[in-house]
């Protein structure tokens, strides 16, 4: 069977749990002809006071949606009434006040004619298979470039996705790939402002304590000179998990920001973000063997944003941009094209302040005056 290509992460849990909607639907679905509705109470557990409103939807067994409530304001508990049997999945979508999507959540239900009570634990990004692409390969040591989003499930306690990506790479690579082989390597692009959550959830996969072993991020404000001077020491020497055989093995903070109203006169805030030094490491790492420990004979390093779009699409034109430096034979357009065509995005990631980035970065490679950074 056919399904949709995914636009967005909750679109492609969706469909990956097509299969588990059809099974629910013949394991505990009512035994009658006749419809019945139910009410289900849902628990925020938490909030951010940026959220303004959140909307919920049902979808059937087959992933159609077949329940969808207007925006309701923000409360610890919101009580859903008249939701369909035929709803197997329940997804929250909770909204800023400019109606910027701020958190995601979903989770299966089986609606009876009472009530049900579920406990929403939203994260704010999954891990989402349609977001993952390869874009450069060692083919001598076997090593992986890859680009992604926020790499974690919604579980309580969060982790790495390790069956997810494997999956999606096997399907891009062959059945044959095995990812236990790989030295995992996470690049970060998420800053300490609005993502600081996820980043301390990230950081504690490698049994990291955030608040006391990472002092750039709980003792500098985001866009700070300071910060970025801290960020220095992890530049050249990442953070690294506390058993060799844990996966992922070692992370890279680099935290990008977005073109300001200057139009990036400098490559990066403050001069110390260092954008143009980034494609030259990950080259570097995916051209060097990895160190053999705990079994790993191949590297793969997987850098990303939040939802895998904007800094990560910018990141990556740099990437090509960098590795099209001798012959100069790509423009910016192309490397932006390339970019957003690895993950079948149909219109531009990096809309105004990244595009700015990525054309700072161009005329860094190119020259000021280039023309293929028009």
């Amino acid at each position: 069977m056919l399904y949709p290509k995914p636009k967005n992460t909750l679109q492609a849990l969706r469909i990956a749990l097509i299969p588990v909607f059809a099974l629910l639907a013949l394991s505990c679905g009512p035994q009658t002809d006749t419809p019945v509705t139910g009410t289900v109470i849902v628990r925020n557990s938490s909030y951010s006071p940026a959220v303004d409103h959140t909307h919920y939807h049902g979808y059937d067994a087959t992933g159609t949606q077949v329940y969808d409530l207007s925006p309701v304001e923000k409360a610890h508990e919101h009580v859903l009434t008249g939701l369909p049997s035929s709803v197997v999945l329940l997804e929250s979508l909770s909204h800023t006040q400019d109606h910027d999507e701020y958190a995601s959540g979903a989770f299966t239900v089986k609606v009876t004619a009472g009530s049900t009570t579920l406990v929403n634990k939203t994260c704010r990004t999954v891990y989402n298979q349609a977001r993952t692409a390869v874009i450069d390969e060692n083919t001598g040591f076997g090593n992986l470039l890859v680009r992604g989003n926020f790499p974690l499930d919604c579980n309580s306690p969060r982790a790495f996705p390790f069956d997810e990506l494997s999956t999606r790479l096997k399907q891009i690579k062959g059945t044959s790939f095995n990812l236990n082989e790989y030295e995992i390597i996470l690049v970060s692009l998420i800053n300490n402002a609005g993502n600081l959550d996820d980043l301390k959830t990230e950081e504690t996969i490698f049994g990291l304590n955030p608040d006391t072993d990472i002092k750039c991020q709980s003792d500098y404000k985001d866009g700070t000179p300071g910060l970025y001077e801290c960020l220095d020491a992890y530049r050249a020497l990442p953070y690294s998990a506390l058993a060799p055989t844990q996966q992922p093995q070692k992370l890279y903070w680099w935290p990008l920001w977005i073109c300001g109203a200057d139009g990036c006169t400098t490559l990066d805030t403050y001069s110390y973000s260092k954008l143009q030094d980034l494609p030259q490491l990950m080259h570097d790492l995916i051209n060097t063997a990895p160190p053999y420990a705990g079994g790993k004979t191949k590297r793969l390093v997987y850098f990303h944003c939040e939802h895998g779009c904007d800094r990560t699409g910018t990141v990556h034109a740099a990437y090509m941009m960098f590795k099209d430096k001798e012959t100069k034979t790509l423009t910016l357009q192309q490397a932006v094209d390339l970019a957003n065509a690895a993950i079948n995005q149909e219109d531009n990631c990096m809309k105004d302040g990244y595009l700015a980035l990525a054309r700072k970065y161009c005329a860094y490679i190119y020259g000021s005056e280039s023309p293929k950074c028009k």
